[in-house]
């Protein structure tokens, strides 16, 4: 992977990544589109809010998950005396 001076990271075989800042502070990605202008925005899927409540929710979800597999590999080393 190589940093061009545009900004772009390519990677062998692959279409380049581009992430370039704005005039107004904000940034935007390219070089993945299929042809179209610079002039389109992309629509948002998630709000900041709705991508902060998803990263909460797998956040507890996996420390749930973590808990329950180490409780289990507890009671199983237990049982066999290790």
């Amino acid at each position: 992977m190589t940093l061009s001076s545009g900004g772009c990271w390519r990677v062998r075989g692959a279409a380049p990544v581009c992430v370039c800042a704005q005039d107004d502070g904000t940034s935007s990605q390219g070089g993945r589109s299929a042809g179209g202008g610079d002039d389109e925005e992309e629509e948002l899927v998630l709000s900041r809010m709705g991508c902060f409540l998803w990263l909460t929710g797998v956040t507890v979800f996996i420390s749930f998950l973590s808990e329950f597999v180490t409780d289990a590999i507890r009671v199983r080393t237990g049982a066999m005396g290790i």
